[in-house]
C-alpha cells in the first residue's frame, strides 16, 4: 500500500510526539523552536522560503508565522507557550481574511 504525504507526516509526527509532549513549562521562543519548527519544517517539510516569521501586520502587531502559497498570504500561525492555551470564540466566520484584534 502506498503511503500518502500527509500519512507520512501523521506517521512522522506520531513518532515524534512523546518527545514533543515533554515539552511543558518553556517560554513562547523555546515552544517555536522545539516543537513548532520541528513540526512544520521537519515532519510537514514545509519549504522556509515560504514562511516569515515576526512579519508585520499594520497596526494589529506581529505575526508569529505567516505562510505563503504562490506568494499570497495563505495562514497565519499564532505560537503560545507550552501548556498554554488559545481558543477562537465558537463564531461563524466567513471564508475571508480576519485582523488579529478580532481574536484578541
Amino acid at each position: 500500500m502506498e503511503l500518502f504525504r500527509e500519512d507520512v507526516a501523521y506517521q512522522e509526527f506520531q513518532e515524534r510526539r512523546s518527545t514533543l509532549d515533554q515539552q511543558t513549562q518553556v517560554n513562547e521562543a523555546t515552544t517555536r523552536l522545539r516543537m513548532i519548527d520541528t513540526i512544520l519544517f521537519e515532519v510537514l517539510h514545509w519549504p522556509k522560503d515560504f514562511v516569515e516569521t515576526e512579519k508585520y501586520c499594520r497596526a494589529e502587531g506581529y505575526a508569529d508565522y505567516v505562510f505563503f502559497l504562490h506568494g499570497r498570504p495563505a495562514l497565519v500561525l499564532e505560537a503560545k507557550k507550552a501548556d498554554m492555551t488559545f481558543v477562537i470564540p465558537q463564531r461563524t466566520l466567513q471564508d475571508r481574511p480576519y485582523l488579529f484584534g478580532l481574536f484578541a
